[in-house]
């Protein structure tokens, strides 16, 4: 278990780092392995196909194998399809950049997006983990939670290798948990340059608690402020529109009732 532990925390080191990869020297300090022990288990995972060496940067990316298990996960599971649908429409009903988050195992991951034509760069990409501290669908999914643990899950992040950087005007812990009890009654979520300076974002969540997917529209922090109403209001329409599809999903892939 103890090598099985390791093998994931260095996944999680080199997927965090995203195109820039990850050194030895990054993964040696994550683990805290001699050296000899550190070189073997590197090997073993390039072997089994889940890291791949770049010799002139001399840094560690994820391999095929990834992906393909990706691929798989995304194809064998059946909510995921409704979510990409419901992006689509509401990307082209307010022309802005749109996605849906997973909250699982305290992780939140976008697992479909959906780009206007006039497109702007955003922190979220598809598959990529997203921050619950500084993001609007992190707000929203966790104001269903008692702020115990609330904090319980935002010290959990914070521990994890830091795989994001907060901006100036992202929420401490306990700001962010003293508005809970109101973004849980109105039923959305604001995100102001939390995630990335000159970008926001309004979340809601999709179907009954617990709260585990949510819908998100990001734009440029003028254009959010400007049309907040208007955008909240689309954001509850598609998830409204979904509820009942993606509560059933889930009574399928659990084989009982949401949990």
């Amino acid at each position: 278990m103890e090598r099985l532990d390791r093998v994931v925390r260095v996944m999680e080191l080199v997927s965090q780092q995203g195109h820039e990869g990850a050194s030895l020297t990054q993964i040696g300090y994550v683990l805290e392995l001699p050296k000899a022990s550190l070189y073997r288990l590197v090997a073993d995972m390039e072997q089994a196909g889940l890291l791949s060496h770049n010799a002139r940067l001399n840094r560690y990316f994820l391999n095929w194998r990834v992906f393909e298990w990706a691929t798989t996960y995304f194809g064998q599971t059946s909510y995921v399809e409704l979510l990409q649908d419901a992006v689509n429409s509401l990307t082209q009903s307010v022309q802005l950049f749109s996605y849906a988050a997973v909250l699982q195992g305290g992780r939140l991951f976008s697992v479909s997006v959906a780009t206007p034509r006039n497109f702007y760069p955003v922190y979220v990409k598809l598959g990529s983990r997203v921050p619950l501290r500084g993001s609007g669908p992190g707000k929203i999914l966790l104001s269903q939670y008692p702020s115990e643990r609330v904090t319980e899950l935002l010290d959990q992040e914070d521990r994890e290798l830091g795989f994001w950087t907060p901006t100036p005007y992202t929420q401490s812990t306990s700001a962010l948990t003293q508005e809970m009890q109101q973004m849980h009654q109105q039923g959305w979520a604001l995100c102001r340059d939390e995630l990335e300076l000159g970008n926001s974002a309004l979340a809601v969540p999709v179907g009954t608690t617990p709260w585990w997917v949510s819908l998100s529209i990001v734009a440029p922090t003028l254009v959010i402020a400007e049309r907040t109403t208007e955008l909240v209001d689309a954001l509850k329409a598609v998830s409204q529109q979904i509820a009942h599809p993606l509560n059933m999903a889930q009574v399928v892939e659990s084989g009982g009732t949401p949990s």
